[in-house]
C-alpha cells in the first residue's frame, strides 16, 4: 500500500465576495480553508485577456 500525498498548501474555496465590477475588471475577496482547518483569504482581480503580477 502506498501512503497518500497531500499538498500542504491545498486550498478549498469557501466563499467569493465581490468587491468591485467595472468594465475592465472584477476585485473579490475569496476566503479559503487549508486542511489544517486554518482559513484565509485572498484578494483577487479578475481582467479579461490579461496576465499581471503585483509585488507587494
Amino acid at each position: 500500500m502506498s501512503a497518500e500525498v497531500r499538498d500542504p498548501l491545498a486550498e478549498t474555496p469557501i466563499r467569493r465576495l465581490p468587491i468591485f465590477e467595472g468594465r475592465l475588471l472584477r476585485v473579490y475577496d475569496d476566503e479559503v480553508r487549508f486542511d489544517d482547518g486554518a482559513i484565509a483569504h485572498r484578494e483577487v482581480v479578475e481582467h479579461p485577456g490579461a496576465v499581471c503580477i503585483v509585488a507587494l
